[in-house]
């Protein structure tokens, strides 16, 4: 059995809707699925990956970004705690949180504690930049609230929480990244990913994928894993792309507490480890 899917969100109103013809969209993804079922598998290993603005998100929100929320910094419960200041990736990596970007998933005039929405740097080209802060925590580090606290509704107390929070884009089109790899895979949309902001370890499912062989895009591939380290995988970034694009959904601190946030970025090529079945 295969499967695909296709959405939408944003912090809009009908037109969101209204955009889009839905049941070409339903079509779409039915098409997909059945060319789905003569995928192959895929290669295992330390390999080129391009990553689609999805599972780039993925990596932005689950690792980098859970690990910025400044409640954990304080409690050194994150593996950036005391980065502020320190090379975290490539120079072509910059990332951040915006919770002022119109028509976002996660965009709001003021958090929770009413502090305004505010675009924090996390990375600027490499380094780190900044954590992510409500009142508490900016009272502790010495440092103003960022507009991240948040919580699910009145009854719930208020935690560090993201909006959205992506790669900044680059200056290379696909067709230039992919016509560099002699061998590798670019990804297409996920299912799952992984938090961990204790160890730094980025797990993520791919949905599918295709295979780069010799700078041309060849086989369709089944679902696959990519895992590694995040600060390794940021600093062997070659390539990050032009244009940047945002996957909205819901995120819960830990396992509860769940606000609307978005994430994402723009092809971006990494070495990872990639396994499948």
């Amino acid at each position: 059995m295969e499967s695909y899917r296709e959405g939408i969100a944003g912090s809009k109103g009908m037109e969101l809707i209204q955009q889009r013809d839905l049941s070409e969209m339903g079509v779409s993804a039915a098409r997909e699925a059945i060319v789905q079922l003569g995928a192959v598998k895929p290669p295992s290993g330390r390999i080129t990956c391009i990553t689609d603005p999805e599972i780039s998100g993925l990596l932005a929100h689950e690792v980098m970004g859970h690990a910025s929320e400044a409640d954990e910094v304080v409690k050194r419960r994150s593996f950036l705690t005391d980065k502020i200041g320190q090379v975290v990736a490539d120079e072509q990596i910059t990332m951040v949180d915006d919770g002022t970007l119109e028509g976002g998933y996660g965009t709001l005039l003021f958090d929770d504690e009413g502090t305004p929405a505010s675009r924090t740097v996390v990375i600027k080209n490499g380094v780190y930049n900044s954590y992510l802060h409500d009142l508490e925590t900016g009272a502790s580090m010495g440092v103003p609230s960022t507009g991240n606290g948040r919580h699910e509704d009145f009854g719930r107390r208020v935690w560090v929480r993201m909006t959205n929070t992506f790669f900044e884009k680059g200056d290379q089109d696909l067709e230039e990244m992919i016509a560099d790899v002699k061998f590798g895979v670019l990804t297409d949309r996920m299912i799952s990913g992984m938090e961990d902001p204790v160890g730094g370890g980025f797990e993520a499912k791919a949905l599918r994928g295709h295979l780069i062989e010799n700078g041309r895009v060849t086989k369709l591939l089944r679902s696959f894993t990519l895992t590694g380290n995040a600060l390794e995988i940021l600093g062997t970034a070659d390539a990050v792309g032009d244009q940047v694009e945002l996957d909205g959904g819901s995120c819960g601190k830990g396992i509860e507490d769940w606000v609307p946030v978005s994430s994402g970025g723009p092809y971006c090529r990494f070495k990872i480890v990639l396994g499948g079945d």
